[in-house]
C-alpha cells in the first residue's frame, strides 16, 4: 500500500521546519534591535542623479551570521542571477534602459544605476533603491508629485525582490526573521497624492511639509522571513502609509 501523499507532504514540511529551527538556534537568538540597527546602517547616504527623490527598502535578517563568503560575493553565477532578476524578473527593481555598474563595496555586492541600486552583503542583508516617482509617465506641464500608488508598487517590488534574493543566497533558511524598513530621500517639496487626487488637479497642489529624509518601520519591526513573499502587499501598504503620515506633518 502506498503511503498517503498528504501525510508524506506534512512529514516533509515538519522535517524542514525542524531543520530550519536547528540551523537558526545554532547561530543564536534573533535580536530585533540589532536587525533594525543593521537595516538602518544600509540606508543610502546621498540622493541619486540630479537630486531625484529616492525610495529605499533595507532588510536585515537574523540570527546574525555569515551567509555569503567573500569568495561567493564575486561568484559570476550570483551576479548573473541577481542582475537578471533585478532587471527582468517577476519583480524588477532596476531600469533595463539604464546602464548598470557592478562593484564590491565594503564586503557587499552592489549593482548601481543613476538613481536605482541593489545591494546584498555577507550577512544576507539587502538594500533596494528605486526612483520614488516615474518621471517618464508624467507630462512636463504637470506639478511634480509623489503618487501613493507608485510608492506602494515600488515598495512591494522591493520587498518581494528582497525575499527572492534571500532565498537565492540563503536556500537553507538560516536567516529566519527579518526587519524591513523604508526610507524616502529628496522630493520634500512634492505634494503626496493618490492618482485620483492628482488627476482632479494635475497643476495645483500644496507643497510637501515633511523633512527631506524620512525613515519608517513596522511595529513590531521584526517579521518572519516568509512575510517578504507572502505578505509583501500589506507590508508595502503599511510602510507607504507611515511615509505619507511623516511627509504630511
Amino acid at each position: 500500500m502506498r503511503p498517503n501523499s498528504s501525510t508524506e507532504e506534512l512529514k516533509t514540511v515538519l522535517l524542514r521546519a525542524l531543520h530550519d529551527q536547528e540551523l537558526a538556534t545554532s547561530a543564536g537568538v534573533v535580536d530585533e534591535a540589532d536587525l533594525v540597527d543593521r537595516a538602518t546602517a544600509l540606508l543610502p547616504r546621498r540622493q541619486g542623479f540630479g537630486g531625484a527623490a529616492q525610495l529605499a527598502v533595507a532588510v536585515a535578517g537574523g540570527p546574525y551570521q555569515q551567509v555569503l563568503r567573500p569568495a561567493e560575493l564575486g561568484d559570476a553565477a550570483l551576479s548573473r542571477d541577481l542582475q537578471r532578476e533585478a532587471l527582468f524578473g517577476a519583480h524588477p527593481v532596476l531600469d533595463p534602459s539604464d546602464g548598470t555598474n557592478r562593484t564590491i563595496q565594503d564586503n557587499a555586492l552592489v549593482f548601481e544605476q543613476r538613481v536605482a541600486s541593489v545591494l546584498v552583503d555577507q550577512a544576507g542583508s539587502v538594500r533596494v533603491v528605486q526612483a520614488a516617482r516615474r518621471d517618464a509617465d508624467r507630462r512636463s506641464t504637470e506639478l511634480p508629485v509623489l503618487l501613493e500608488e507608485d510608492v506602494i508598487d515600488a515598495l512591494a517590488r522591493a520587498v518581494r525582490f528582497s525575499g527572492w534574493l534571500l532565498d537565492r543566497v540563503d536556500p537553507l533558511r538560516r536567516l529566519t526573521d527579518v526587519a524591513p524598513i523604508a526610507h524616502l530621500a529628496g522630493g520634500s517639496y512634492m505634494p503626496w497624492r493618490t492618482r485620483a487626487e492628482h488627476a482632479a488637479s494635475p497643476n495645483e497642489g500644496t507643497m510637501g511639509q515633511g523633512g527631506d529624509h524620512t525613515t519608517v518601520m513596522l511595529t513590531p519591526a521584526r517579521r518572519h522571513r516568509q512575510a517578504l513573499t507572502h505578505d509583501a502587499d500589506r507590508i508595502a501598504e503599511d510602510l507607504a502609509t507611515l511615509l505619507r503620515r511623516e511627509r504630511r506633518r
